[in-house]
């Protein structure tokens, strides 16, 4: 990353760069880091060695206003962004040998012939838990950086949802969970809306503030 810029990390980041499990889940409140510092870990990944890293969510208009612009924009902050490598009619970006492919995953068979170092769920509630199974099986380009890894990120908006109910009790998953406690960056104006959430929805006091799984 650039010299010049001060890089800010978050608590949530640096549980994120010790996590060694295959499937990392990182489920909390809203605002709490867990997109950032993993947008962080991957750009940090592409730079120490060249890996294919996959960015996507269920459809691409919603990509393009979260994880997509998240990584464009954080490479332009640390200096890293060059408007010829990035290919915005095919969607994706080369950083220093590696390669961020953005796609939604409205159709899992499209991508079944794909394979990467790193794939990045964001909002992993959205997809089907075939959809999960389809990426898993694409983390299957030659490691680079000792093994390849599968990344969720999602508000734990319902208990009784295919993640809390198939993934979060395996061997091979690691979860991470956060609140807006663990991001030193907020606002203290947001923090008060977060916590005026407990005045009329329960739920998603729980749920949004908290980062408990609701119903």
């Amino acid at each position: 990353m650039s010299k010049k810029t001060d890089i800010k990390v978050g608590r949530v980041f640096k549980r994120l760069i010790n996590a060694d499990a295959t499937v990392v889940v990182n489920v909390g409140g809203a605002r709490s880091g867990k997109s950032y510092a993993t947008a962080q870990l991957l750009i940090m990944r592409a730079l120490n060695s060249s890996v294919s890293i996959a960015v996507t969510r269920k459809t691409m208009p919603a990509l393009k206003m979260t994880s997509y612009r998240l990584i464009i924009e954080l490479l332009k902050t640390y200096g890293l962004y060059k408007s010829a490598a990035h290919n915005k009619t095919e969607n994706y970006y080369i950083l220093n040998g590696s390669r961020f492919q953005f796609f939604s995953l409205d159709d899992a068979e499209k991508i079944k012939s794909s394979e990467f170092n790193y794939i990045w769920m964001e909002e992993a509630t959205e997809f089907s838990y075939n959809d999960y199974l389809v990426l898993l099986t694409r983390l299957s380009a030659p490691a680079a950086q000792g093994k390849n890894q599968l990344f969720l990120t999602l508000n734990p908006t319902d208990a009784n949802c295919w993640i809390a109910r198939n993934l979060l009790s395996r061997a091979e998953v690691q979860v991470i969970e956060s609140s807006y406690k663990d991001n030193p960056f907020l606002a203290q104006e947001y923090i008060k809306t977060l916590l005026s959430l407990k005045d009329y929805d329960a739920n998603a006091y729980n749920v949004f503030a908290l980062g408990k799984w609701g119903q």
